[in-house]
């Protein structure tokens, strides 16, 4: 053999074969995103997600709320369908400057991610476990991001789910900051149009704001 098994370290190709992995699966996502259907046919796994996104609607619809608005309500915190919202409703979000809840963004993954990550705790600490947890956690989020349209703010937190992830199986430091600026890089490597859309815009510089400024003005609280 060439090398020798003392001189191949598998912990040293681990991490670039899970980074390859997460650019490769942000890529298919990021490319989803900025394709339109009448540009690309869906493919059966977006088909899926899409018709689980539609099965999802109908279960809210079959729930018996006291008021048919508590369904609109619901549907569009959950799946991100507002065209049946009254009138009187996004008047009321919009009059107490709440509107961008209704927008489904990194907001609503991000309580889906801490949920599973909750959740999935129960299945043990170990290595094998956890590897199993973080497949877990970004199949289900990344379908639900593609269920729900995958916005420009979805991808984005789909994207710090990934790395964050990754960086908690290698034991690497996955602080928000150094989150935002890979997740931005990958991001716009992939997809470089996609720096012209306000939502993008907005996420990032949101979450910039949350990660480097917010620290800041806290130190005079301190």
């Amino acid at each position: 053999p060439l090398l020798k098994s003392s001189d191949f370290n598998r912990r040293k190709f681990v991490p670039w074969i899970l980074t390859g992995a997460a650019a490769l699966g942000c890529g298919v996502l990021s490319a989803a995103t900025s394709l339109s259907l009448t540009d690309m046919p869906m493919s059966a796994f977006s088909s899926s997600c899409r018709e689980i996104g539609i099965w999802l609607q109908e279960q809210i619809d079959s729930i018996q709320f006291n008021s048919k608005d508590t369904s609109s309500l619901v549907k569009a915190l959950l799946t991100g369908e507002k065209s049946i919202l009254s009138y009187e409703i996004r008047s009321a979000f919009r009059d107490s400057g709440a509107s961008h809840i209704l927008a489904l963004s990194g907001l609503h993954l991000g309580i889906i991610y801490g949920i599973l990550s909750k959740t999935t705790a129960v299945l043990g600490n170990t290595r094998k476990m956890r590897a199993a947890r973080c497949i877990l956690i970004i199949c289900i989020c990344g379908i639900y991001t593609l269920a729900t349209g995958a916005g420009d703010s979805l991808v984005r937190a789909y994207i710090f789910i990934i790395l964050r992830e990754l960086a908690k199986m290698t034991s690497r430091y996955h602080g928000l900051g150094q989150i935002l600026l890979a997740s931005l890089v990958v991001q716009l490597t992939i997809d470089p149009p996609a720096v012209r859309s306000i939502s993008f815009q907005l996420s990032y510089a949101a979450m910039a704001g949350i990660a480097f400024i917010y620290p800041w003005l806290q130190g005079f609280w301190d």
